[in-house]
């Protein structure tokens, strides 16, 4: 992985795996997939977290799913992990982004595999 300013993170056209970095060198949680620019200083992105791939049809569905899971583990909600948005913050040069490279992607999706055997064993 690398980390690159904004201007380097506009310059390429995705995609291309992310997630930023604050003043306080401290990654985010969150993982984003980078699908394409937005005009000249935004780009829209896919998520591929919690937070951010529940299927729901809006903010208001969202959280009545989240409180309807917390209430009752038997409730299980779908990931839609390509419902692509715009980022829109346009938070400026004091953010830096995390990009993965081919390599971190390829041992990701060997952990993600390995999981997968072993959920199926």
């Amino acid at each position: 992985m690398r980390i690159i300013d904004r201007q380097a993170f506009l310059a390429i056209a995705g995609p291309v795996l992310y997630t930023k970095v604050r003043a306080n060198c401290d990654p985010e949680e969150s993982l984003w997939i980078k699908v394409g620019n937005a005009g000249d200083d935004d780009w829209c992105y896919d998520a591929i977290d919690a937070s951010g791939a529940l299927q729901c049809g809006g903010s208001e569905e969202l959280a009545d799913r989240i409180y309807a899971m917390t209430r009752d583990p038997s409730e299980s909600c779908p990931m839609d992990y390509e419902s692509t948005r715009r980022d829109g913050l346009h938070e400026g040069d004091e953010v830096k982004f995390v990009v993965f490279e081919k390599p971190d992607i390829e041992r990701l999706s060997a952990r993600i595999n390995k999981l997968l055997a072993a959920m199926h064993s």
